[in-house]
């Protein structure tokens, strides 16, 4: 019987969530609730705790960016993705389509067009790629 609740506890512990992971589901739960500024810094710092070219990193980075674009920081959003875009592993079109967006409310048309354009053609199997489409067209007829 001790040896069983031993063995339980030690597979429940192994299955528990690492500390990073709880620092980003607290993140993600601020997120969730509206408090961007909040949702920033905890991202941030889930980001600057975590391996360098981690899943967990490269997450924590894009959602902070987006936290700034909640909070209108269209300028910091672009500054962020753009530093991390070439670290962005599997959410590399994730990480082109919010710099893009960003690029599009901070009214930089032209940025906007290229940036939109170079997801539809580098992620051709993106969920944005209609939208991006469309848009990438729409910052061009912004720009006259």
């Amino acid at each position: 019987m001790i040896l069983l609740t031993l063995r339980l506890a030690a597979t429940a512990a192994g299955a528990a969530p690492t500390a990073e992971q709880r620092a980003l589901a607290a993140a993600e739960d601020s997120f969730r609730l509206g408090f961007w500024e909040r949702a920033e810094k905890q991202f941030a710092a889930v980001a600057e705790k975590a391996p360098a070219k981690s899943e967990l990193r490269t997450q924590a980075y894009l959602r902070a960016a987006q936290a700034q674009f909640k909070q209108g920081r269209f300028t910091n959003a672009v500054e962020l993705l753009s530093k991390q875009k070439l670290t962005a592993g599997t959410l590399a079109d994730e990480y082109q389509f919010w710099l893009a967006e960003a690029q599009f409310q901070n009214a930089d048309y032209a940025a906007a067009a290229e940036a939109y354009g170079r997801l539809t053609k580098d992620f051709t199997n993106s969920e944005h790629f209609v939208e991006s489409s469309y848009d990438a067209a729409l910052s061009r007829s912004k720009l006259g």
